[in-house]
């Protein structure tokens, strides 16, 4: 009777302090509905572009995030690239692109891309986008949501990888990898 108490005890104590599992449905829940995801952002952050060769740049600027639709990140060495409702804006070696997102696909979905990353609503990228989505918590007090393509593409992204803080599902990071073999990996 006494063992039987001690393996009731020591099982209810393990349930007790074990790490809790949740499902990417669940995580997803808590991200969204976290109050920072109505906060403006407005930090530094660092960008490295690595290209299909292997060869990296690593940029610093000034992110802007207004919910829902206005993102900004004005980079030190004078490049900009805008996100303003279905306009973007991109500016790089002293020339401005502007984008109708309403009628460039690719452009659109990028700024669905970063904007749903910030906003937490990655399900949703995954419908539109059609990947597979998995959501976990790592060792580093992370939430890391990763989102796979189902099939390859002669554009777009084969994986995108978010990185929120697992208190308080702010966003710390994120990967994008192109089918290409380019990476853009952004920090704030």
């Amino acid at each position: 009777m006494k063992r039987l108490l001690i393996i009731a005890l020591a099982t209810v104590l393990a349930c007790a302090f074990a790490p809790e599992t949740l499902t990417t449905d669940e995580i997803m829940s808590r991200v969204v509905e976290a109050p920072v995801r109505s906060a403006v952002i407005d930090r530094n952050f660092t960008e490295t572009r690595t290209s299909a060769k292997g060869e990296s740049v690593t940029l610093s600027g000034r992110l802007e995030y207004k919910p829902d639709s206005y993102l900004s990140m004005t980079y030190d060495n004078g490049e900009l690239f805008l996100i303003d409702g279905m306009k973007m804006t991109i500016r790089r070696d002293g020339k401005e692109n502007l984008f109708d997102l309403n009628k460039n696909l690719m452009m659109k979905n990028l700024s669905h891309a970063l904007l749903y990353s910030f906003r937490g609503t990655l399900v949703s990228l995954s419908q539109e986008q059609k990947t597979l989505i998995d959501a976990r918590f790592d060792d580093k007090g992370q939430c890391v949501v990763t989102l796979r393509a189902t099939k390859p593409s002669a554009r777009g992204y084969n994986c995108i990888v978010v990185y929120y803080d697992a208190r308080t599902y702010a966003i710390k990071s994120m990967r994008m990898d192109e089918f290409s073999g380019a990476s853009t990996y952004y920090t704030m």
